[in-house]
């Protein structure tokens, strides 16, 4: 795999425009700690779902036993 090559240009620019630039580029992209967060609530998820269908599970078949 190749590394990732960043491109860092230096340009004079005003704070409040360099702000502006850094928020907008910012707000595309996901962090990895949001990204790690979103992974652990998402599998949270799929365990309680799991858990959810075979309860209901059980119960059809305590139902059909009757």
């Amino acid at each position: 795999m190749r590394p990732v090559l960043r491109l860092v240009l230096r340009v004079l620019a005003p704070p409040r425009l360099r702000r502006a630039v850094r928020v907008r580029v910012d707000a595309r992209y996901v962090t990895r700690a949001d990204h790690r967060q979103d992974i652990k609530e998402a599998l949270w998820e799929i365990q309680m779902l799991r858990r959810e269908v075979l309860a209901l599970r059980r119960e059809v078949d305590r139902l059909r036993s009757y």
